[in-house]
C-alpha cells in the first residue's frame, strides 16, 4: 500500500508543478510590454507633430498575445513611414502602462 500512496503523491506533485508553471506563463504573457494609444501619442508629441496619421498608427499600440504583437508591429511600421525614428516608434508602441 505504501508504494501506491507514494505514486499518488508523486502524481499529485507533478500535477501541481504543471499548474504552477502554467500560472507563471500566464503572468509572463499578461505583463507583456504594451502602450495605450494615448501613451503612444503622448510620447510621439514630445518630438514630432501629431496629426491624424500618427493617431491612426498609435491606435494599434495595444493588445496581448500574438494579435497584440502584430498590432504593435503595425503601429511601429506606420510611425516609421511617417519618418519617426525607429527607436522612437519602438518605444512609443511598447510603453508600459
Amino acid at each position: 500500500m505504501k508504494t501506491r500512496t507514494k505514486k499518488v503523491a508523486q502524481r499529485l506533485a507533478a500535477a501541481a508543478g504543471v499548474l504552477v508553471t502554467a500560472g507563471a506563463l500566464q503572468f509572463a504573457v499578461a505583463v507583456e510590454a504594451q502602450a495605450t494609444p494615448a501613451q503612444c501619442i503622448n510620447y510621439i508629441s514630445h518630438n514630432y507633430t501629431v496629426g491624424p496619421k500618427v493617431k491612426e498608427a498609435c491606435g494599434y499600440a495595444h493588445g496581448t498575445g500574438i494579435a497584440g504583437q502584430a498590432n504593435r508591429f503595425l503601429c511601429q511600421s506606420l510611425l516609421m513611414k511617417l519618418n519617426v525614428r525607429t527607436e522612437d516608434a519602438d518605444r512609443a508602441c511598447h510603453l508600459h502602462e
